[in-house]
């Protein structure tokens, strides 16, 4: 499975990856760590029976991000991990990541209280940048198939958390509310299928601007689950577009383009 995680990293090019029910023990972490060196992990288990149910983690791309900068903190054991990262200008990314209750719309309900509940009182995490992972319950009728009305308790506890944060689903803003996608599917006794969009990000609306590539990608046996992605960017990052990512040494053989590189260079020096 490790191996399957570290080629998903690698060829989807992702800096961070937020894994849920991982079953993942402090002792795992240093054996997966040991094996896949490019890979650090920030691991939350459950607190009774960290090896067989919940569980949260992080999964750190250390040659795209600053790990060794990075805070991590266990919100809810087993449940909600915040990351927070080092980002432009000196600034931090907070990423919170969570695996919310299932089967039972109260305990879903009453994660999403507890959880607001710890960004009460002098001691509170810093504020939540980005919200991701699974969620266990959809916000509106179209986000499931067949179609069906969402809990109300859930839905309002889960959105009173999403406005102390100021945070936005970023797929269904940039979809429109008739728009469907769907990351999980499950067989129902009768033999019929199931799909649902359990599996969300959100951010706010800065970092939406700032956005793109949002996807929903199928990653084969490896979960039930569609891999939902995104990409942030710091303001003012130059737009890459297909072809070379780097320029041939031999441009420098240019008098425009050495004219250029040092006009570039002196203004980038100004702006440190």
């Amino acid at each position: 499975k490790w191996a399957n995680i570290q080629s998903i990293v690698r060829t989807s090019s992702l800096s961070i990856l937020a894994l849920q029910e991982t079953h993942i023990t402090e002792q795992d972490r240093l054996v997966i760590e040991s094996h896949f060196r490019k890979l650090k992990l920030f691991v939350n288990p459950d607190r009774d029976s960290s090896s067989n149910r919940n569980g949260v983690a992080f999964v750190v791309n250390i040659d795209k991000v600053r790990w060794d900068e990075a805070s991590h903190t266990v919100i809810e054991p087993g449940r909600a991990s915040l990351l927070e990262l080092p980002w432009h200008n000196g600034n931090t990314i907070n990423i919170l990541n969570v695996y919310a209750p299932s089967g039972d719309d109260r305990l879903n309900e009453a994660f999403w209280k507890t959880l607001a509940s710890r960004w009460h009182g002098r001691n509170r995490p810093p504020k939540v940048h980005i919200l991701l992972g699974d969620f266990n319950v959809t916000e509106a009728t179209n986000d499931r198939l067949p179609l069906k009305r969402p809990p109300k308790g859930p839905v309002e506890a889960l959105d009173a958390f999403k406005t102390r944060h100021s945070l936005l689903d970023g797929w269904r803003q940039l979809h429109g509310a008739d728009g469907s996608n769907y990351t999980f599917s499950c067989r129902n006794r009768d033999g019929s299928r199931s799909w649902s969009r359990i599996d969300r990000i959100y951010c706010e609306k800065p970092l939406l601007d700032q956005s793109c590539e949002w996807q929903t990608t199928y990653v084969g046996a490896l979960t039930d689950h569609y891999l939902v992605s995104a990409v942030f960017e710091p303001e003012n990052t130059p737009f890459v577009g297909k072809g070379r990512s780097t320029a041939p040494a031999f441009i420098t053989d240019f008098p425009d383009a050495q004219k250029l590189l040092v006009k570039r260079t002196i203004q980038l020096d100004e702006e440190i």
